[in-house]
């Protein structure tokens, strides 16, 4: 069946089609572009047989597509997203951004592979199930959600979500979205860490001032903040505010050994990619099983002057960008709040509360499901058969998604099949799609849809 799929795909010209839906700038804050670019998205919905609807939100449109059957019959939710993030600086590209190019066996562009090109090898899959199996096709319940403001958090999405919790139910939830792990085997994904996003900015002085005739004189904003991280982190990268590890759930022993058996790819990932690894701040062995673990990174500091704009100041305004990432149970709410407390109380010890500014920026809860569900055997199944090779199961992936909505409002489980790999370049110049990955992508798709028709009376479902 792959050869017949491949020469359909060929035959239907899908290359054309991704090509004009990528050359679509969609950009979450560009409402004009993701108009015009959900109007395609539609299209796209319609063509692999989807009766289509625009759900209004607080933000860009989300874009809702179903075939029902039998309400007894398997039904699954498919999700992605239609927004793109901006191109960033266009000389930084080998491309044009929002013209979609081929160059080997890769289609460069921005939203090639984050996220149109993966959920459309969803809809390349369903078009092909309808086509050729329109018996089967008309035995699953399927359902498709295009989110519109991935790339802003989908802060319009829970409530889209609460609000229609009839119209997406499903029996469970597959979202194609970043990278897999490696490129010689599919991966599987059952959770994603949260986050928690903040900045400070310190300001003590009205301009900088001049490192020796003020050194020793004025405050420095830089070294306040420095103080301030040290309270925060350790040097082996143990979090120090109060409470924050309190509510975490341990893991079961399925992924546990789930975890072990990722050793050898951790590694290689390690090894090709030259990454100096972290402290270990936790009982596991190696330093990629952190992502099960929380952290706090510092992903950015602001201030003064440094290689070639290097000045001999005491700088009068520090910058600090900061990320929790979060697992289970953990509640992005209470950690923020344990955030600013600390700050704040550490700001009050210090004597510069009104030096101080907390902008906390963001939230997004983690999601893990469980390792023991009867539709990841299906999941597996399916992908094992795209690929060709045994898929590779991910109890936990250390980015963060928003799909915890899906098991906190529908409870339903929700697993991620990623159709593109670790060099897709998502967020940065020169993004891209392995095609030959998003082909066996669209085979997995029809392999999905052939076991749920397969698993129609099965009481076990």
């Amino acid at each position: 069946m792959r050869n017949q799929i491949l020469n359909w795909l060929d035959e239907i010209d899908y290359l054309s089609e991704l090509s004009d839906y990528i050359a679509l700038p969609s950009r979450s804050r560009n409402q004009d572009e993701t108009k015009i670019a959900g109007d395609f998205a539609l299209r796209l919905l319609e063509k692999s047989g989807l009766q289509t609807r625009r759900i209004p939100s607080s933000g860009n449109d989300v874009l809702f597509g179903h075939s029902l059957s039998d309400p007894k019959n398997p039904s699954v939710l498919l999700y992605g997203h239609y927004d793109v993030q901006p191109e960033g600086d266009i000389d930084l590209w080998n491309t044009p951004p929002f013209e979609a190019t081929k160059i080997g066996d890769k289609l460069f562009g921005r939203g090639s592979a984050d996220n149109k090109g993966q959920h459309y090898a969803h809809l390349m899959g369903l078009r092909y199930f309808k086509e050729n199996y329109p018996e089967e096709f008309n035995k699953v319940n399927i359902k498709f959600i295009l989110d519109g403001d991935e790339e802003l958090g989908s802060f319009s999405l829970p409530a889209v979500v609460e609000q229609n919790k009839e119209l997406l139910m499903a029996d469970f939830v597959i979202v194609s979205d970043g990278p897999s792990l490696i490129e010689t085997a599919p991966t599987i994904v059952g959770g994603v860490r949260g986050i928690v996003s903040f900045q400070i900015k310190i300001k003590h002085n009205k301009i900088d001032l001049h490192s020796g005739n003020f050194g020793g004189v004025g405050r420095s904003a830089t070294f306040d903040a420095l103080n301030l991280v040290r309270t925060m982190i350790d040097e082996s990268g143990k979090v120090l505010i109060d409470g924050f590890y309190d509510d975490i759930e341990e893991l079961s022993e399925l992924e546990k050994t789930a975890l072990k058996n990722l050793e050898p790819v951790y590694n290689k990932i390690i090894s090709d990619r030259d990454i100096t690894p972290a402290i270990r701040v936790n009982e596991y062995s190696h330093p990629f099983l952190n992502e099960a673990w929380p952290t706090l990174n510092i992903n950015g500091l602001l201030a003064g002057g440094v290689k070639n704009e290097r000045r001999t100041i005491i700088p009068s305004e520090t910058y600090l960008s900061i990320d929790c990432r979060l697992v289970s149970n953990q509640n992005p709410e209470k950690i923020s709040r344990l955030i600013k407390d600390h700050i704040i109380k550490w700001s009050k010890t210090n004597g510069i509360e009104n030096a101080i500014e907390i902008d906390m920026e963001g939230t997004m809860a983690p999601s893990t499901s469980s390792l023991n569900s009867k539709f990841l055997n299906i999941i597996q199944e399916a992908t094992r058969k795209g690929f060709g090779v045994e898929p590779v199961l991910v109890p936990r992936l250390g980015g963060s998604l928003p799909i915890q909505l899906f098991p906190r409002i529908l409870d339903r489980p929700v697993f991620l099949i990623p159709y593109a790999l670790a060099d897709e370049n998502n967020h940065s110049p020169n993004e891209n799609l392995d095609l030959n990955y998003f082909k066996s992508g669209v085979i997995t798709s029809v392999e999905l849809m052939k076991l749920l028709a397969s698993k129609v009376n099965d009481e076990n479902l």
